[in-house]
């Protein structure tokens, strides 16, 4: 069952429950951090250049705990811990 937070589905697979405890306790120990309150920098490139965003996330104290996060979900699109994972690793290498 994924993760819901008042009744709204987070989309955050079982096997990635851990992960995301992780993250949260991360953002409560560090509030300050680039995306924080603004996600859609993250996800929508009206905002934002994809390189821009990934920049972004150099020196983010949540680094490490949001790659973990993405990998351990599955995430398909966005950038998590510096990576983009709207990118098809095929097309990369």
């Amino acid at each position: 069952m994924a993760k819901t937070v008042d009744g709204l589905d987070l989309g955050i697979l079982p096997s990635a429950r851990k992960a995301w405890e992780d993250l949260c306790k991360a953002q409560d120990e560090n509030p300050v951090y680039p995306c924080a309150g603004k996600p859609e920098l993250y996800t929508d490139t009206e905002f934002i250049t994809e390189d821009e965003a990934e920049l972004l996330c150099h020196g983010c104290p949540l680094l490490r705990q949001c790659y973990n996060f993405a990998v351990a979900n599955s995430e398909i699109h966005g950038i998590w811990g510096g990576i983009n994972f709207s990118i098809n690793p095929d097309e990369i290498f």
